[in-house]
């Protein structure tokens, strides 16, 4: 299979017969027993599909990495916040976090960084 053509004639060989006999090829291609010829013929597009699932599985992983590295910013900048005020105005803490107008449901959550 050097030229375009055969392989487009391959291709669409394949086509077919997978159309044709598709519950068969999902059995056979998820059985750990798929044929090493078939293997080799999906060589690149599984080698494709692992990159790509990859690729996104890593993005994924920044985003929620970056979401979370935010919100510890925030909370770790109020809770210096709350430690300067404290000790600059000798308050307390639940001064201090009136004074900076945090909602009560962070609170407790801050309280643990002090």
């Amino acid at each position: 299979m050097t030229e375009q053509a055969d392989r487009a004639n391959v291709d669409a060989i394949l086509q077919a017969s997978v159309s044709a006999n598709f519950e068969l090829y999902e059995e056979i291609r998820r059985s750990s027993n798929m044929c090493e010829a078939l293997r080799r013929l999906m060589k690149d597009e599984i080698e494709e599909e692992i990159e790509r699932k990859y690729n996104e599985g890593r993005y994924a992983g920044r985003q929620e990495g970056k979401k979370a590295g935010r919100c510890d910013g925030i909370i770790e900048g109020k809770a210096e916040a709350i430690k300067c005020i404290i000790t600059n105005l000798s308050c307390t803490v639940e001064q201090a976090m009136d004074l900076l107008e945090i909602p009560l449901s962070q609170r407790a959550l801050l309280i643990k960084r002090l």
